[in-house]
């Protein structure tokens, strides 16, 4: 996502010479979409391990 970014801004008056902002601001925007729901899934993955983890063993 974050390279997606530095590229449009980058390019930024290319996209606006050709006139392809809104296309941008769709590939950028699906981007993020995926950036978020793969940190929830991390998110989601991790946290059973992360609470078993602080528990102490009994023996």
């Amino acid at each position: 996502m974050t390279a997606e970014l530095e590229r449009a801004l980058g390019a930024l008056r290319t996209v606006r010479a050709c006139r392809v902002e809104e296309r941008e601001e769709e590939l950028i925007g699906h981007r993020a979409e995926q950036a978020c729901a793969a940190g929830v899934r991390a998110a989601r993955i991790t946290a059973p391990n992360s609470s078993r983890s602080c528990t102490t063993d009994p023996a």
